[in-house]
């Protein structure tokens, strides 16, 4: 089981939360996809966290404990790691990285200079915001199962979506939607039904003049 379980909070509770080491390395899209994977672990490894009493026989577990994953096992892996043969032995979910595009401020996304109090130029700080989703895809045998294993990871997210956005600094993070469920295969029984994640970053770098680029370069046109 994970050593950090997922918190039991009592409606109209106050609730003190230590920031995440996230907060000072900063989240990434492929940071992003490890965080929600850990989250969906983390809520699946208790039998108390699940809504639903049905998915509390499928429980995620890692490979150091003694749980049977041919009967109580649910994996849940980032996308790259999708493979259809886990199907066959129990429900999936995988958390996949979508599309990600970075967006200019006012001022050609310029912030602000820098300057030591000696008026020497230290360069530019330049901000873009990073705007990016991730799919949940909750794969399973029979449409219902797959459904039932979505709305589970929907609710939570959605409900656990003020905690993520303020503890991991992002700049604003909702669950979007949860799609239908979709045949997989023609020749097999499996579904996909998808939960799609919405968030966003800012990304500051500061830009210090190195070297005279292309300064005093000259070029010259030889006519034949």
């Amino acid at each position: 089981m994970p050593s950090n379980p997922e918190p039991a909070w009592g409606a109209g509770q106050r609730v003190d939360r230590q920031p995440s080491s996230l907060s000072s390395t900063g989240i990434t899209p492929v940071i992003a996809t490890g965080v929600f994977v850990r989250l969906l672990e983390a809520h699946f490894a208790d039998p108390a966290n699940i809504r639903n009493s049905q998915l509390r026989a499928f429980l995620w577990a890692d490979s150091d404990t003694d749980i049977d994953p041919l009967t109580t096992r649910i994996n849940i892996l980032p996308g790259y790691k999708y493979d259809t043969r886990l199907l066959e032995q129990s429900p999936s979910v995988f958390v996949k990285r979508d599309e990600c595009m970075a967006a200019k401020f006012n001022l050609a996304g310029k912030a602000t200079t820098h300057l030591e109090q000696n008026g020497n130029y230290r360069g530019e700080n330049h901000l873009r915001v990073i705007r990016g989703a991730h799919s949940i895809l909750c794969c399973a045998k029979g449409a219902l199962n797959s459904e039932t294993i979505a709305e589970e990871v929907f609710y939570r997210m959605l409900e656990y979506s003020p905690v993520i956005q303020d503890d991991l600094k992002f700049g604003d993070f909702e669950v979007k939607s949860m799609a239908p469920a979709v045949k997989m295969e023609d020749d097999k029984d499996y579904f996909v039904t998808q939960v799609t994640l919405v968030w966003q970053i800012v990304h500051s770098w500061v830009l210090q003049p190195i070297a005279p680029i292309l300064k005093k370069v000259s070029s010259s046109v030889n006519i034949l």
